[in-house]
Parts: structure tokens; C-alpha cells; sequence
């Protein structure tokens, strides 16, 4: 949320607590005995000009959006109940200004990640097809480490996948499936202090390893199945489908259901990126629009059903001329005619293509953040990715991490 909506968001909450945040008024005939008590002790008032600060400042870093104003509401009442003691008020703003400082703050990426970063370009670059291909770096900040969280919850080593996310009361929840060894764990994580859990565990036989997958989801909950592969790898066995809900406004426990998976395989749509077949990678959820990877270091974007009119919206030059080589990359769709790609290879990093503008802009110029996963989060752009340290001395910057554009 943009500064000025916070304000106003923030002028609401004042008007309908008719309590502080800094500069009330204290010429109303309203004022509790609290708030007459702030308004005649300097101490009292600066704390709370702080504490109005902090606040402020939390709604623009918080992913718990909704536990923050309530909890806004919860002190408020708490410190009213001091009433004329300033010792009592005191210890309250005390309490609440820690907690807020406390609040994760998103950070320029060449702040979080000052040695990993790739060098600027020098200048904005424009292909043939008119798209802009330039820097646009968002801000960032660590969701959790894998390893330290494995710690605190008491998890053996495993791999970690982000596996989906849902909206609860206006705070974001992420789940993440953790497969180690011969068991797999549905962890639930948001950024509400300490707020991390184990929802569910599922255990196979020492031969064979559990494994998690997303089937389905919508804005209630989601679908997935776990299953076991055997030490070779070359046969699976499907087990047991469970569904997540959100029920009386909490994530309701995991609960097994009856489930008839689509057996229907979605034809591959094909496309030729420089009069070569490639086949869509990514398709916008209306259908409008197809996105695939040619040779090289191209990205063609077909509009509905037209193989013929893919046009490049990356680099304009080609310097590779292996046609046997070409990158790796993971995509996913984003807000209305935009999606997102990491790159891995030269020009590797997280990018952001806006259809309507004609732009593609590196938002996280960092080679090691991989598997961008979108959430519309407050009417802004999030983007998860992991972070795959390249060298030995970058391993304490291993995690997950959660992206917005800079204000």
C-alpha cells in the first residue's frame, strides 16, 4: 500500500477509535481520561508521536495486515485502561513500540544482497518489437532460512517448496511442503512474530519417499495429494488426497476427501519463435495470451491462437549461436497482462513483463533467486523466489524471500 493510502487508512482508524496515534487532537471535549493524560505529560505525547510512526511504517511491511490492526485495536484498549497512570501508559507505549519495531522491513535488494547483485545496465535497451528491456529493482525481504526453521520446528534436513499461499482475515499465510526422506511435512508460515507450524506429517516405508503436490485451489482453500516414489524413481504410487479450507475465518486442519483427479492432459499449444516450433510455456488464465521460450536468450509472447505472430520481448541481440543450447527458466502468470520469469544464464536474475507498457524489467538483479511464485497481496505485486547460493560465502543469505515494487 502506497504512503498515501496508509494515511488515510490511518486518519480512518483514528476517527473510529476515537483514540491516538500521534496528533490528535487534544482540544476535544471528548478525550478519555488516557488521552487527557498524554496530552499534559511531553513524555507521554512523544511516545506516542513514536508510536504513530512505527505504525505507519509496519502497514507498509506487514504481510498480516489484519493481526496488525487488530492488535492496533486490542492495545489501544488496553492502554485506555491505565486511565491517569503514567507509569501504566508509559510501560504500554514501551511494550507496543518494541513490537512494531520488531516488523521486518522490505529493503533495497542491493542492500540484502550487496556482494550478489548484477551490474547495472547502462542504459535502457529497446528490441525491434518495441519492448523496453531495463532495470526496475523492487524491494526485498527474508521470508525464513530452510535450515534455521528446520531447527525450530524440529524437521530433518529436506527440500523445501513453496506449495501455496492463502488470504485469511486480510493475513497472508504461506504453505510450504517439506519432503525428507521417507516422510513429508505441510509447514504453514505467515510473518506474524514466531508464527510458523507444522500442519501436517505424512510417513512411507524407509524404501520409499513421500511427496506432496498441489492438484487444485481457489479462494476457499486447496487440494493436494500425497505420494510415495520408490528408491529408483521410475514409479510412483498415488496415495491419499487432503484439502486445506479456510472455515470461521482460520485455516481449518488438513481433511481427506474423496477426490477424482482430471485425467485430461491439456494439448500443448505450439508457436514458432523465429520460424522455429516452441511450445507455450505459460498461459494467461483468460487464454489471451501464450508465452515460450525460443533459442538463445529469447522470450516470444503469442496473442490467442495465433502461432504466427510470436514477437521477442527480451534481449534483442543474440550472442549464442548454438542452436542445441538454450536457458532454463520458470514462469508464472502475474496481475491482468503481465507474468513473471527468472532467467538462469547470462541476463539471470527475476524479471517482470507488462504486456500494456511493452516492458520487461529486471526486479531482482540477483542470479542465485530463483522459482518466482506471484501473490496479489493489498492491491500490490508480491513475488516469492528461493535463493540458491552460488558460492561458499553466501550461505547465510539461503532462504526464501518475499519482493514488492519500492514505493
Amino acid at each position: 500500500m502506497k504512503a498515501r493510502k496508509i494515511l488515510l487508512a490511518l486518519s480512518f482508524f483514528l476517527v473510529q477509535t476515537t483514540s491516538s496515534a500521534a496528533g490528535f487532537d487534544c482540544s476535544l471535549a471528548s478525550l478519555n481520561e488516557t488521552e487527557k493524560t498524554i496530552c499534559n505529560t511531553p513524555y507521554l505525547s512523544g511516545s506516542d508521536n513514536v508510536m504513530n510512526n512505527l505504525f505507519t511504517e509496519a502497514l507498509n511491511h506487514t504481510l498480516s495486515y489484519g493481526s496488525l490492526w487488530q492488535t492496533q485495536v486490542n492495545w489501544l484498549k488496553t492502554r485506555n485502561s491505565c486511565k491517569s497512570n503514567n507509569d501504566c501508559i508509559k510501560e504500554s507505549y514501551l511494550y507496543r513500540n518494541s513490537t512494531l519495531s520488531s516488523i521486518e522491513k522490505f529493503q533495497p535488494v542491493a542492500e540484502v544482497f550487496a556482494n550478489s547483485t548484477d551490474t547495472p545496465f547502462e542504459k535502457e535497451i529497446k528490441n525491434k518489437n518495441g519492448f523496453t528491456v531495463k532495470d526496475h529493482p523492487w524491494n526485498i525481504k527474508r521470508i525464513f532460512n530452510e535450515r534455521q526453521k528446520e531447527r525450530a520446528l524440529a524437521l530433518p534436513y529436506g527440500s523445501w517448496t513453496l506449495l501455496h499461499h492463502l488470504i485469511v482475515n486480510d493475513d497472508l499465510f504461506l504453505f510450504f511442503s517439506v519432503e525428507a526422506n521417507n516422510s513429508a511435512f505441510l509447514i504453514m508460515i505467515s510473518d506474524r512474530i514466531g508464527h510458523s507450524e507444522i500442519i501436517a506429517r505424512y510417513d512411507f516405508s524407509p524404501q520409499a519417499d513421500a511427496l506432496i503436490k498441489l492438484e487444485t485451489h481457489d479462494s476457499s482453500g486447496f487440494i493436494y495429494n500425497v505420494f510415495s516414489s520408490d528408491e529408483s524413481g521410475e514409479s510412483s504410487v498415488e496415495s491419499k488426497f487432503f484439502k486445506v479450507s479456510i472455515a470461521d475465518g482460520k485455516v481449518a486442519a488438513p481433511r481427506e476427501i474423496p477426490y477424482a483427479r482430471n485425467m485430461k492432459k491439456e494439448s500443448d499449444w505450439t508457436g514458432y519463435c523465429d520460424g522455429q516450433p516452441c511450445n507455450a510455456e505459460l498461459t494467461s488464465p483468460d487464454n489471451e495470451w501464450h508465452v515460450a521460450s525460443g533459442l538463445y536468450d529469447t522470450i516470444f509472447l503469442f496473442p490467442q491462437n495465433r502461432p504466427d505472430l510470436g514477437v521477442n520481448i527480451f534481449v534483442p541481440d543474440i550472442e549464442a549461436k548454438d542452436k542445441d543450447w538454450s536457458y532454463i527458466r520458470n514462469y508464472v502468470w502475474g496481475n491482468k497482462n503481465s507474468f513473471f520469469f527468472d532467467n538462469e544464464g547470462a541476463l539471470a536474475c527475476i524479471w517482470k513483463v507488462d504486456i500494456d507498457s511493452k516492458t520487461t524489467a529486471r526486479i531482482l538483479p540477483v542470479e542465485g533467486l530463483k522459482e518466482p511464485y506471484y501473490i496479489r497481496y493489498h492491491n500490490e505485486d508480491y513475488v516469492v523466489s528461493r535463493y540458491f547460493p552460488l558460492e561458499d560465502d553466501d550461505t547465510e543469505l539461503s532462504g526464501f524471500y518475499i519482493a514488492k515494487e519500492a514505493d
